[in-house]
């Protein structure tokens, strides 16, 4: 048994024990940051035939407090599976509908949390770094300012994309869309659509070449990835499953889908997109009414099922006030443990991780004020 599996153990033997908190020394000691307004629209996606790629998206976050905020890289702490005691850390609440609840750390600590470092993911997200050329496939993520888009690379390296040759749209309720969708990244990282009024604009990373997919008006909004070579959309805008599969070497077929979700929700429903690996599932949901011995109705919360275990980590903790409605969208699995998800707040917007089923949260990047993560594939 290695020391990492003890670790494990160890937490699921203490995970309903009472004692005393370290961490609130530390949140008590924690300022808070400050200023500016963006927008966002994130997601992450998985089909339950294919895991296809995950999404995250621009954010509203404070300029100042992001940049001068922030110790330099050399002050952060390298992710640990001994983080120092007054780390703040998610705080174990009572059960809700079976599942076991805690409540993380409030959006102002999320820089002291211990630091957990993905390859492809800087410390730092800034579209200010990026390079000329293509980018380096396969693509892990992609990010967006405006109509601008940049491709995220295995190192963590940004190149940006033209995407001059794409029009404005709006969905067929007249909202605007970006560029880019939660869904437009492919499994394997070597493609993303971009949805126009009537059709999927295919681009091929490598050679730059872009294909172009007939569909009809609006209903590409809801495509996602099926396969590496073959796009599935609705039938019509609010289909869940009805749709038709498009092949990238012009062949379709009809396919009834089942996409990943929870059903753990308000009311028995879903918010936002859905990850998973093995047999775990992660999805952000809403959860209905109050969590006893959190003094929070209705809270936002990320959702781990695995089997007939629920564990959940609710992001909008009393006594805090800084996250935003939609602030908490999953991302993937860093690995079979551990869950990422985006926090977008009052200071700022941080990519954070979660060791499933124990209070370890960790900081695995942020972004700065130039730019937002719009997509993220976990590979797995």
């Amino acid at each position: 048994m290695t020391d990492q599996d003890l670790r494990h153990l160890l937490h699921d033997r203490v995970a309903d024990l009472a004692g005393p908190d370290l961490s609130a020394a530390a949140w008590r000691r924690a300022a808070r940051l400050r200023r500016r307004r963006r927008a966002t629209v994130v997601g992450g996606v998985a089909a339950a035939v294919v895991v296809v790629a995950v999404v995250v998206a621009s954010v509203e976050d404070r300029p100042g407090g992001e940049r001068d905020g922030v110790p330099p890289a050399s002050s952060l702490p390298s992710r640990s599976d001994d983080p120092a005691p007054d780390a703040p850390r998610a705080t174990r609440v009572e059960d809700y509908r079976g599942a076991r609840v805690w409540e993380a750390p409030p959006a102002e600590l999320e820089l002291d949390l211990p630091r957990w470092t993905e390859p492809s993911i800087p410390e730092v997200l800034d579209v200010d770094s990026a390079g000329d050329g293509p980018p380096e496939t396969p693509v892990r993520g992609l990010v967006t300012e405006g109509e601008r888009v940049w491709a995220l690379s295995p190192r963590g390296t940004l190149s940006e994309l033209d995407v001059s040759g794409l029009d404005p749209v709006r969905d067929e309720a007249g909202n605007r869309l970006g560029p880019v969708t939660p869904f437009s990244l492919s499994p394997d990282g070597s493609r993303a659509f971009f949805v126009q009024e009537s059709s999927l604009e295919v681009l091929e990373f490598a050679s730059g070449r872009w294909q172009s997919i007939d569909t009809p008006d609006w209903r590409a909004e809801g495509a996602r990835w099926v396969t590496a070579e073959e796009i599935w959309v609705p039938d019509a805008p609010s289909s869940r499953g009805a749709g038709t599969v498009y092949g990238l070497d012009g062949g379709r077929r009809q396919a009834l889908v089942s996409w990943l979700g929870l059903g753990f929700g308000r009311e028995g429903g879903t918010w936002g997109a859905a990850a998973s690996t093995g047999d775990r599932i992660a999805q952000d949901v809403f959860l209905a009414g109050p969590v006893e011995g959190s003094g929070v109705s209705n809270p936002e919360a990320i959702v781990v099922r695995t089997g007939d275990q629920v564990d959940v980590l609710t992001m909008w903790p009393a006594g805090s006030a800084t996250r935003q409605k939609g602030c908490c969208e999953v991302l993937g699995f860093l690995d079979d443990d551990t869950v990422m998800f985006a926090s977008r707040s009052d200071v700022g917007y941080r990519l954070l991780a979660w060791r499933v089923g124990t209070g370890d949260v960790y900081l695995v990047g942020r972004l700065a004020a130039s730019g937002r993560l719009v997509a993220w594939s976990s590979g797995r």
